[in-house]
């Protein structure tokens, strides 16, 4: 593509341009801009930089770029409109100064001239070619008015925007020195005229044939059919272009070349991936049976958005000094940006490019263009040059992706996925357009699929094996926060370097270094693929098991064993034990039962405390328990279906002895799935462990409450008893004793309930008695005995 692009590419002055060819602006263009109202500083500042060029010698004014296509000696220019224009006015106005156009001696001049028009409206062409046709007296003073006054100038013509803009360049606007004549009006226009004529003239583009490239014509609909304003997008790239060309240093003029840096490669071959992505969706919005209308489709906020998010990555990665300050580990220390600090807001160059929050996501589809500034990131006010060496490579790799789907690489269980490497756009519910917000996860996979793109060409297999590890360790824990992407984010870039070999850089770390058990666990795999493991299929067979949707791509309890040491021995019958038991979601609690017969309580410490809500058949609940390095020897067990250890209801053990015995062994367990399958496990609430939100849960150690309510003289409401067990489901237990009400309170306060009040009559809570007094059954019913031979004293 380089050497074609260099062979194709001419440089030109406008002149030599119109000796070539006919210049045809499209009617797919936007009207001509600089000589809109407003544009006074920018016309301001080309006309200077063009009379420095021409009268003054400064310097050579290259235009960079003009290119478009060609047929029948025709050009139509797809970009560069703005700058032939300006550049044709010029030679007009230049023209009638010198009194070329003063009379029909120069037809030469006049014929070549005429070879500029506009395609837009009939007016607009009509219009240039009246300007060439027709004799100026050589000393008029403003053109514009001029022009105006002659009979050949139609009325209509004052509603042509391209034909005002045209006069407000040719004149500009009142003490403004923003228009040709202003500018140049006082110079000696003969000699201005050879000057820009001459075939030296300091003022000159490279004119590309695009037809040449085989970029796709729906590109040459796209390139400027954006719409009349500048989008973000456009002024984003104005200025990117701009900080690139400031630089001087090694390393950034390569990304300013003529063939092949981004000047070029933006409106060309980068545009054409953009545009292929969103094309069937405006080719579905758009009327086709209009085929002449002039359709604006839009690729400009889906590059907008790609390009904020390299960067927002490129921040989140930053290292403090230098790469040889980084870990194996997940200490963030060598970054510039602690996760936190971006997490809570505190850097401004973060906040824009990760979009305005709406919970968990961000919507950076809505980040609106203010100021390059916004991505100076770096203390010194700079950007870093490997931002737009890597955005080159990415790019420019995407291109050996062709035609093939990035998800058809994904493990399976993500191919259905909605994402989206080059954003494209959708259709809201309010019928506006937009590109759809980017989650957590998402942000991950966008990078590890931009690292991969950066180090090299696709190809199938390498990029699916690095996607594979990439999914796994997104897979591992919940992906919800800023702070958890980008901890994602900085543990994948620790691969990244073989990415293109994730497999043999996986075997060449060092394991005992690896602090993140996902990446160990891609370790162990990645050997045991190496060295065939599981025979010849070994790495099918990972993937297999990977797919089940209570692994996820963890499987570490299928190769260890009960001391938690890596033993592919038994890795047969676990994996049988899963496909028998694990294809579904559980229907009941039998598993989970089976499985709590070989924990102790030390492991239900470890494991089942507080948020671990793993009271249900849930995927992530078995999730969480499957992964668990504390229940390393009690899953060994379960998944090799070893005879169940026995346990007692000790009656004086640990509350967590207790527990676990209960779960293991009574109804407990099949209550809790099916009426409070949410629960979780919490400690020291009113002296009690219950099984939480207590409001309708189940305390676990009010063992003597219990004792006491399930006696068969007293009366307890059947709805609040968990079958076949001594536990009860609520938080304040009301009882009636020998007719009278009482209401044992969470507290273990015991209370007699006298219409709707309570009385206070004594605590349960041994630890508020003296350490002489026991209070236990026995002493629970004296108490409530004396209550009810009161009352029934009193009556």
């Amino acid at each position: 593509m380089t050497n074609k692009r260099a062979s194709q590419a001419q440089k030109l002055t406008l002149w030599e341009m119109l000796d070539k060819y006919n210049i045809e602006i499209p009617k797919i263009q936007r009207d001509y801009a600089q000589g809109r109202k407003g544009k006074s500083e920018l016309r301001r500042a080309f006309l200077g930089d063009l009379h420095d060029a021409l009268v003054h010698g400064k310097n050579d004014l290259k235009l960079d770029f003009v290119y478009g296509t060609e047929s029948n000696k025709t050009q139509q220019p797809l970009d560069g409109q703005q700058r032939l224009t300006t550049l044709w006015l010029l030679h007009l106005f230049v023209a009638v100064r010198a009194g070329i156009l003063a009379d029909k001696e120069h037809s030469e001049e006049r014929k070549r001239l005429r070879k500029f028009t506009y395609q837009t409206r009939t007016s607009s062409a009509d219009f240039c070619a009246s300007l060439c046709d027709k004799n100026f007296p050589q000393d008029i003073v403003d053109i514009t008015e001029y022009i105006k006054k002659q009979n050949w100038f139609f009325s209509e013509w004052n509603q042509d925007p391209t034909i005002q803009a045209m006069l407000r360049m040719l004149s500009g606007t009142s003490g403004n020195n923003d228009g040709i004549e202003p500018v140049f009006g006082s110079d000696d226009a003969t000699k201005l005229w050879q000057t820009l004529t001459h075939d030296n003239c300091p003022v000159y583009f490279y004119n590309l044939n695009l037809s040449s490239l085989n970029l796709s014509d729906d590109l040459y609909i796209k390139m400027n059919a954006r719409g009349k304003a500048l989008s973000d997008f456009e002024n984003f790239k104005a200025d990117l272009i701009g900080y690139l060309a400031s630089h001087k240093e090694a390393g950034w003029q390569e990304l300013c070349d003529v063939q092949s840096g981004y000047p070029i490669m933006l409106d060309t071959t980068w545009a054409q991936i953009f545009w292929e992505q969103n094309v069937e969706f405006w080719k579905d919005e758009e009327n086709k049976t209009d085929k002449d209308s002039v359709i604006e489709f839009k690729i400009d906020a889906p590059y907008y958005a790609f390009f904020n998010r390299v960067f927002l990555n490129s921040l989140i990665l930053e290292l403090e000094t230098s790469s040889s300050k980084q870990t194996d580990s997940d200490d963030e220390s060598s970054f510039l940006f602690s996760g936190t600090s971006l997490e809570k807001g505190e850097d401004e160059h973060f906040n824009y490019l990760y979009g305005p929050k709406e919970g968990n996501n961000a919507h950076d589809e809505k980040i609106e263009y203010n100021s390059f500034d916004r991505y100076c990131y770096l203390p010194s006010g700079e950007i870093p040059l490997s931002i737009f060496v890597s955005i080159k490579k990415i790019l420019d790799n995407y291109s050996s992706v062709g035609d093939r789907k990035l998800n058809d690489f994904f493990p399976k269980r993500h191919r259905d996925d909605k994402f989206e490497f080059i954003p494209t756009y959708k259709k809201g519910d309010d019928g506006k357009y937009t590109i759809a917000p980017i989650d957590q996860v998402n942000r991950v996979v966008f990078y590890a699929v931009c690292a991969y793109l950066e180090t090299g060409e696709f190809d199938e297999k390498s990029f699916a094996r690095w996607m594979r590890v990439v999914w796994n360790i997104i897979d591992d824990t919940e992906i919800s926060t800023v702070s958890a992407m980008i901890t994602r984010i900085r543990r994948i870039k620790r691969l990244t370097e073989g990415n293109h070999d994730i497999y043999s850089l996986l075997c060449d770390l060092s394991q005992d270094k690896q602090k993140n058990a996902q990446v160990k666990e891609e370790c162990m795999k990645a050997r045991a693929i190496h060295d065939n493991k599981l025979g010849e299929d070994t790495e099918q067979i990972i993937k297999k098991c990977e797919e089940n949707i209570f692994f996820s791509g963890s499987i570490r309890c299928l190769y260890r064993n009960s001391k938690n040491v890596e033993d592919w021995e038994s890795f047969n019958n676990k994996w049988t034990f899963v496909e028998a038991s694990f294809n579904a979601r559980p229907k009941d609690a039998t598993l989970m039962k089976k499985l709590f017969c070989y924990m102790t309580g030390d492991d239900f410490a470890n494991t089942l405390w507080w948020s671990r809500r793993v009271f249900n058949n849930e995927i992530n609940s078995w999730r969480y328990l499957f992964r668990n390095d504390y229940l390393c020897s009690a899953m060994h067990s379960f998944l090799m279906g070893e005879p169940e250890p026995e346990q007692v209801a000790f009656s004086n053990g640990t509350d967590n002895e207790q527990i676990i015995y209960s779960l293991a062994h009574t109804k407990l367990l099949d209550f809790v799935m099916d009426k409070i399958p949410n629960s979780w496990i919490r400690s020291g609430y009113h002296n009690h462990t219950a099984i939480f939100p207590s409001s309708t849960g189940v305390f676990l150690n009010a063992k003597l409450r219990d004792e006491v309510l399930s006696d068969f003289t007293i009366t307890v409401s059947e709805d609040i008893k968990v079958p076949e067990t001594s536990f009860l489901w609520c938080n304040d237990a009301d009882f009636t004793y020998k007719g009278i009400r009482f209401r044992w309170k969470d507290n273990d306060d015991v209370c007699r309930i006298e219409g709707d009040n309570e009385v206070y009559i004594f605590s349960a809570n041994k630890e508020m008695y003296d350490k002489d007094l026991y209070l236990g059954k026995k002493e629970v019913f004296e108490q409530l005995d004396q209550i009810v031979n009161s009352v029934i004293a009193q009556k």
